[in-house]
């Protein structure tokens, strides 16, 4: 299980995006992410997949998660309950990693108990 944002575990800089034309201004090393709430999302996916960008989203349901996996997408950050976003990365062996948002170190048992993939501090994003 990875854990980013809990020192002195390294771990990669984040930064929120709202549109394709702020992936240029991210300085290098750092990952963009942002929060599927638009049809326009996919164009920042879109791009980020055609430019070989590593980025990240915080899917808005399952059907997002599938799309934005095809897309390239590294990590999948997720606000709520992280298990069915976990089965289905394994189930098709999907290049996508699977992050639960936490804000408290006690959580990070739980979820490396069900077989997350990693943890992300929500004070880091």
């Amino acid at each position: 299980m990875k854990i980013y944002g809990l020192p002195p575990i390294p771990y990669p800089s984040f930064q929120k995006i709202y549109q394709v034309e702020d992936i240029a201004n991210i300085p290098a090393n750092t990952i963009p992410y942002f929060k599927d709430t638009r049809d326009c999302d996919l164009l920042i996916g879109g791009f980020a997949y055609s430019n070989q960008v590593s980025y990240a989203f915080i899917p808005n349901s399952i059907k997002s998660f599938l799309i934005y996996s095809n897309l390239g997408a590294k990590y999948a950050l997720l606000e709520g309950d992280p298990t069915p976003y976990q089965n289905l990365a394994k189930e098709y062996l999907l290049d996508i990693e699977i992050f639960k948002i936490i804000q408290n170190p006690s959580e990070i048992e739980r979820y490396a108990l069900l077989g997350i993939d990693g943890v992300v501090f929500e004070s880091i994003l």
